[in-house]
């Protein structure tokens, strides 16, 4: 005589403990940036009523611009005692602003390095500067300033002024 097969499925569910509602934390929960405490650390509100906030660490950087704010929160090891503030939710405008904040426009190709600003391109390096204005004006300064060359060293101008 052949042993049963018991449905694998129905083994499963038998050997999982049982769930409420109440014990099951959800992966991810919207609180609000109630305060940042002195050392920085934020304290957040999960009730959302405006009740008292729990202090929590974070993964993002928060600042003052931040208090008020949704904020994404987890739970360290699925303690609700251990928040951690995962990010910022952002609105289109913010974003938009961001990246174009952020937008570097660099062309590498081992050959050469384009970049690009709407405004003005600048590099620099302690008290030396390299600055390109859209407007054509180059300004280079600098504690002292060494221009050398092997070849011929041309300077042309409409106007070139010296001291």
């Amino acid at each position: 005589m052949k042993p049963s097969r018991k449905n694998a499925s129905s083994v499963i569910r038998k050997s999982q403990p049982r769930r409420t509602a109440s014990s099951v934390l959800p992966d991810v929960v919207v609180g609000r940036l109630a305060l940042l405490g002195p050392d920085g650390s934020p304290c957040v509100d999960l009730s959302g009523r405006g009740g008292r906030g729990i202090f929590a660490t974070t993964t993002v950087a928060l600042g003052p611009r931040h208090v008020g704010r949704h904020v994404l929160v987890c739970f360290a090891d699925r303690d609700r005692t251990r928040p951690v503030v995962i990010g910022v939710p952002q609105s289109q405008e913010e974003m938009k602003a961001a990246s174009e904040e952020r937008r570097l426009d660099a062309i590498v190709d081992g050959e050469r390095i384009v970049m690009t600003g709407k405004k003005e391109v600048v590099l620099r390096c302690g008290k030396a500067s390299i600055a390109l204005t859209a407007d054509g004006k180059v300004v280079v300064r600098g504690a002292k300033i060494i221009s050398t060359a092997e070849g011929l060293h041309r300077i042309r101008g409409a106007t070139v002024e010296m001291n």
